[in-house]
């Protein structure tokens, strides 16, 4: 039980620390931040602090910064792509502050050598993996949200498996991100450069809902997974 609590806390951590770029961006542009939430509702715990409110919720695979929309607006698509790029960059520079705290408790530079590599060659896998996931070919035993928490709770019981597991998640989450996917961070950065385009509405509306039907199909499929009906 304290294993899966250690997972989901680091589940939150890392998408807090997302989010913490995306926030960070929009104040360093002058944009006010009205919800820094994490998780999803129902919501456990509710705060209003400098005029934004922070919410905390019970699903643990969800975040969200919801700025003021007009500011947004008149953000130029260069500072919007600094904006949407920030979350996943915060979650690079996790995935390397725990490479090197890795290398620091073994003793050695391997694991930040090997981050750095599988920085670069997790989009190629990140791709292969999802195709074969839909494809319902995956790894029944690695797939789905009960394989994530099984897995993940028996790799955090110690130090280097919490590190670990640390470094991955952050290099996974940042990519799927930049997924070319609204509502995902790298559909967002598409999406900027339409600003001022006569058809941007329309264009933004058809791929957000593409995007919305992505996400909703990966949830259907991971359920899959989990009861059984997919995955070999």
């Amino acid at each position: 039980m304290l294993e899966v609590l250690t997972l989901v806390l680091m589940v939150y951590l890392i998408l807090g620390l997302h989010e913490l770029g995306h926030f960070l961006a929009l104040r360093r542009y002058g944009v006010r931040v009205e919800v820094f939430a994490l998780g999803g509702p129902p919501w456990v715990w509710r705060k209003h602090f400098k005029a934004v409110e922070y919410r905390l919720g019970l699903v643990p695979f969800l975040g969200f910064v919801a700025p003021d929309q007009r500011e947004v607006d008149r953000l130029s698509p260069v500072r919007l792509t600094w904006v949407f790029l920030a979350g996943p960059a915060m979650n690079f520079l996790g995935a390397l502050a725990g490479a090197v705290l890795l290398s620091l408790w073994m003793g050695s530079w391997g694991p930040l050598v090997r981050t750095s590599e599988l920085m670069f060659s997790l989009p190629y896998l990140l791709v292969q993996g999802l195709v074969d996931f839909f494809r319902g070919t995956a790894p029944a035993d690695a797939t789905g949200f009960l394989a994530f928490f099984k897995q993940g709770a028996s790799v955090v019981g110690s130090i280097e498996g919490v590190l670990g597991l640390w470094v991955a998640l952050h290099l996974i989450v940042g990519w799927y991100n930049l997924l070319p996917i609204a509502p995902l961070d790298g559909g967002q950065v598409l999406l900027a450069w339409l600003k001022g385009w006569r058809y941007a509405e329309a264009v933004k509306l058809g791929f957000t809902l593409l995007g919305v039907g992505f996400l909703l199909a990966t949830l259907v499929f991971a359920l899959g997974y989990d009861l059984g009906f997919l995955g070999r």
